[in-house]
């Protein structure tokens, strides 16, 4: 298995992006000093949605939310991000709403080649998305989630599945699949 490598030194997030994740993190109720603790921790010293902040750091503070929070903590804070960062805002359709995960992904992130997203659409009202980032794929899953409730109008078919198996970046793997079905 070849792990995905990680974000070159120039990397960078959009503090947008950034404070998004903050704001789940705080909404799964974790306390504002508590957090603000672990985005020092992680270099990260002032809250300022309009800079760039190192992707570097932003891992480190993924990290550390996953060591002291747990996994449900990540989902929640990948959730927040539709909201939070430069994505579109009136997407209501699902198909179109996966097929710009990878441009909102872009535009969030600067500083080279950080991975990004395939989506595969085998039949409609089914996907598979490989997600291929350096971020857990909690934090993965939650974002999906949150589209997928935004894109397939409350559909009760709606469901997102991380594939189980070896291919999943905890296990060393590039990448995490995901299925989709709406």
């Amino acid at each position: 298995m070849n792990p995905a490598p990680p974000p070159p030194p120039r990397a960078e997030l959009w503090g947008g992006s950034l404070f998004g994740l903050v704001q789940g993190l705080e909404g799964y109720g974790v306390e504002g000093a508590r957090v603000d603790a672990l985005l020092a921790n992680a270099g990260i010293h002032q809250r300022d949605p309009e800079a760039w902040y190192p992707m570097t750091a932003a891992l480190r503070f993924l990290a550390a939310v996953e060591a002291n929070h747990g996994r449900e903590a990540l989902r929640s804070m990948g959730r927040a991000i539709p909201e939070s960062s430069r994505f579109a805002p009136d997407l209501d359709d699902m198909e179109r709403t996966l097929r710009v995960v990878e441009v909102a992904y872009e535009v969030n992130h600067r500083g080279g080649p950080i991975g990004g997203f395939q989506l595969h659409l085998p039949e409609p009202g089914r996907a598979e998305l490989v997600c291929e980032n350096p971020y857990p794929c909690d934090l993965d899953l939650g974002l999906l989630e949150r589209l997928l409730e935004r894109g397939a109008g409350g559909s009760p078919r709606a469901s997102v599945v991380h594939r189980p198996g070896p291919a999943c970046r905890r296990l060393g793997a590039r990448a995490c699949v995901f299925d989709l079905r709406w």
